[in-house]
């Protein structure tokens, strides 16, 4: 009986690791894509400028 509840509450911070670990792993994909909308942003600005050559 021991082992079940043992196994049991094991099973269950192992199931809220997890859930945690989703949690975050949305969040990065969440920031990430912010942060590729931002660098997308940037290009396009930095697409309307042209640099002159030096002689």
């Amino acid at each position: 009986m021991v082992d079940i509840s043992k196994n049991a509450a094991d099973e269950t911070r192992n199931m809220a690791a997890a859930e945690e670990q989703l949690s975050s792993m949305e969040e990065v994909k969440a920031s990430s894509r912010l942060l590729s909308a931002s660098a997308q942003q940037l290009q396009d600005e930095l697409g309307k400028f042209t640099l002159a050559k030096s002689s």
